[in-house]
């Protein structure tokens, strides 16, 4: 099982289309706003806005992108999601999400000019 993404800077925001499995493909789009954390403003925080084409579930990787990307650099982002893999059950979906988080923080280190 592997993701793979594409970001492209668009002005000051990103946008990430991120696709993996046998069949990549747009099953959602996350749109993340960064802003101070309500318990603590001195911590980045954001919000999120999910638009999910129905039977598909790839929101929640491509949530974890979009808050990690626009909370940590501080942008709006919009990812876009889709993985398809047959037969896939529930330790592959767990798979896929800690993959998620993994591209989540390569990503950051990429768009830091670190890789």
């Amino acid at each position: 099982l592997a993701l793979s993404a594409v970001a492209t800077r668009l002005g000051d925001d990103l946008v990430v289309a991120i696709g993996g499995g046998d069949r990549p493909h747009v099953g959602c789009a996350v749109l993340a706003q960064p802003h101070p954390s309500t318990a603590d403003p001195q911590r980045p925080s954001s919000t999120a806005s999910t638009l999910v084409i129905p039977p598909h579930r790839d929101d929640a990787i491509a949530r974890t992108v979009a808050d990690a990307l626009a909370r940590d650099l501080g942008v709006v982002v919009l990812a876009a999601a889709g993985v398809h893999t047959d037969g896939l059950d529930a330790s592959g979906i767990s798979t896929y999400r800690r993959l998620a988080r993994r591209l989540a923080d390569r990503l950051l280190t990429a768009l830091r000019g670190g890789g």
